[in-house]
């Protein structure tokens, strides 16, 4: 216990140093902590229970453990478990009657064991319940069983889809019936048995039968075909029945009604609907009627003054698609559920996880403001901890990776600190809100914080260092550019002209000043493609349009454009490959271009981006 109880201070201690070589869990520290508490309160219990059940006890002894048991270990909070936990305790009270009745002593000999006890306790549990009661109320609920052929007004027969019913069994090895050409007259049979209730209950409807099934995909909206005893029943109505004496008109058609899978569709409210067709979701309602069968909405008050974070618009501006999805549509594709690491022994990191933990240690690095002659010191905490954390491969791959995340972060840094002492003024946090007046009369209040402005003179500039390499065979990789590229803006249209200095772990890019009027027919641009973004998945994705900017002739740009849209077959699989949001509503590159807008979306978003930025010496 003492080990265990360590292991969670050491878990548990929030943003700190290791406690006895565990590293901490930084994002469980404080009140989260109390999630190991309950782990460490089972584990008790667990361990003492185990001790208890590993001994023979009396059988008035068992009767004051067990129910205690159940109220340690189980919290019921729905009506089943409600109900599971009643059927114990009224088993286990059953049992104790029958236990007084025949006189168990507390001799030795009399003491029972924790496995007699379950068998006897859990059997009581599982057996079927034929003696409960049946009739319960004016309305109830049951299974199909056999010789309940009671008259009821209404038969209501729910879930009768295909593979559903008739229930099916997996026979058994030992199972002799089961097997081809074994079956004989009066051996029991599953499928017989459902046959039979189903005509039991068809009997007994006196008024109204109603059977449901799910008859559409809701995948696709196919055709899924009810179980198989309703396709005889309905084929039989048709071929006996008409609705009328003409024999075109069908009873089959009339008695079938089939309900939209949305509670929000129009069939709910057109006039001239079926009768039969109605919804409690009245909501969906509140602004729409049918006349006609067509559809009119009122006018609604629509917010014409919208507040957006500045990291919002570049998110935007690099994956216009994926924003559309996120904030229109409500779904995303990636997992959050699942785990951002494997439970394989790593020996490498691919590029995401390499730029996580090169981040990791430029960001401890500016927290520590370690001096130009500790680094090595500093690099060399690091990697203990990191290796506490279980974050690297063992043996001697741990040294060569952790070499290869500390030479971009080591040469971004001292790079870093040169244009710090070049800019030694550290200028006050400027918190910015900026009104955009748009074509369609909606203002929108753009806002950002910024925490990194340094002066010389009467000259201001944004230095921002990060881990990432900017240049691809001697590129700029300008996708990386987006929130730098609007946050120079929104500085350059409130401040004075600023100066942005992006410092990689390869090289520096500038983004040089620009005049107020720019900036903010810049910034108006955006924010109108933002809005047509939110109601359309914009025919454009970030990394083909920039392959299509920088070349200038059009055959070859469109040459390239398709090449990094879809790769080249071989090494690489292109953004389309990347990106799921572009797979799912333009999975080619001709569809891609089929509007014919590709190029003036390039145009209006990345051209400005293209022309500014640039790499430095």
């Amino acid at each position: 216990q003492f080990g265990f109880k360590r292991m969670l201070l050491g878990y548990a201690v929030g943003v700190g140093e290791a406690f006895r070589d565990i590293e901490p869990y930084e994002e469980i520290g404080g009140i989260e902590a109390k999630c190991l508490g309950s782990v460490y309160a089972l584990l008790e219990k667990l361990e003492y229970y185990a001790k208890l059940l590993n001994t023979n006890h009396s059988a008035e002894q068992w009767f004051t453990l067990l129910p205690q048991l159940l109220e340690d270990f189980f919290l019921a909070t729905e009506d089943k478990e409600r109900k599971t936990l009643d059927t114990l305790t009224v088993s286990l009270a059953r049992w104790q009657q029958s236990c007084i009745l025949a006189k168990l002593g507390e001799g030795e000999s009399d003491k029972l064991s924790a496995a007699i006890v379950k068998e006897t306790w859990l059997s009581s549990v599982d057996e079927p319940g034929f003696q409960k009661i049946f009739l319960t109320g004016k309305v109830n609920f049951c299974t199909l069983m056999p010789m309940r052929s009671i008259p009821f007004p209404v038969v209501c027969i729910l879930g009768m889809n295909d593979g559903d019913f008739p229930r099916n069994k997996a026979p058994q090895s030992f199972d002799l019936m089961s097997l081809p050409n074994h079956y004989r007259p009066g051996d029991r049979s599953r499928r017989q048995d459902d046959q039979y209730v189903f005509l039991e209950a068809l009997l007994s409807a006196r008024k109204q039968l109603y059977i449901s099934w799910v008859g559409r995909s809701i995948r696709d909206n196919t055709v899924i075909p009810p179980s198989v005893l309703i396709s005889q029943l309905r084929e039989t109505i048709s071929k006996s029945w008409c609705l009328s004496e003409d024999e075109n008109v069908s009873l089959i058609n009339a008695i079938t009604l089939e309900h939209p899978l949305q509670p929000f569709s129009l069939r709910y409210i057109e006039k001239e609907r079926d009768a039969r067709l109605f919804t409690y979701a009245h909501e969906w309602f509140a602004q729409k009627t049918i006349a006609n069968n067509t559809l009119q909405i009122k006018n609604v008050a629509v917010d014409t003054h919208l507040q957006l974070p500045i990291i919002v618009l570049g998110r935007f501006l690099k994956a216009p698609v994926k924003t559309y999805c996120m904030h229109t549509l409500k779904f995303n594709f990636e997992d959050s559920a699942e785990e951002l690491r494997n439970d394989d022994e790593p020996f490498d990191f691919n590029h995401l996880e390499q730029y996580q933990f090169r981040d990791e240690l430029l960001t401890a690095l500016k927290a520590s403001d370690a001096k130009m002659a500790h680094l090595d010191a500093f690099f060399e905490k690091q990697q203990t901890k990191m290796n506490g954390q279980g974050l690297f491969p063992l043996g001697h791959f741990k040294e060569i990776t952790f070499d290869d995340m500390v030479i971009p972060v080591k040469s971004a840094w001292l790079t870093y600190q040169t244009h710090l002492v070049q800019w030694p003024t550290v200028c006050e946090s400027v918190n910015i809100k900026q009104e955009f007046s748009l074509a369609n009369g909606v203002t929108v209040q753009l806002s950002g914080q910024f925490n990194t402005l340094r002066q010389n003179g009467n000259e201001h500039a944004l230095i921002i260092c990060t881990a990432q390499t900017l240049l691809s065979n001697g590129v700029i990789k300008y996708h990386n550019f987006c929130h730098h590229w609007v946050t120079h803006l929104l500085l350059c249209v409130a401040e004075k002209p600023v100066q942005s200095i992006i410092v990689g772990s390869d090289t520096v890019c500038y983004i040089q000043p620009l005049s107020i009027e720019e900036s903010k027919t810049y910034l108006r641009q955006l924010l109108e493609s933002w809005q047509n973004g939110l109601q359309q998945p914009l025919p454009i994705a970030i990394k083909t349009a920039f392959a299509y900017l920088n070349d200038s002739e059009l055959k070859n740009a469109f040459t390239k454009a398709k090449k990094a849209y879809e790769g080249d077959g071989f090494m690489s699989d292109g953004e389309l490959g990347e990106d799921s949001y572009l797979q799912r509503f333009y999975p080619s590159f001709e569809i891609l271009m089929s509007p014919s807008t590709f190029e003036a979306w390039a145009e209006v978003l990345y051209r400005q981006m293209l022309t500014h930025i640039e790499e430095g010496a």
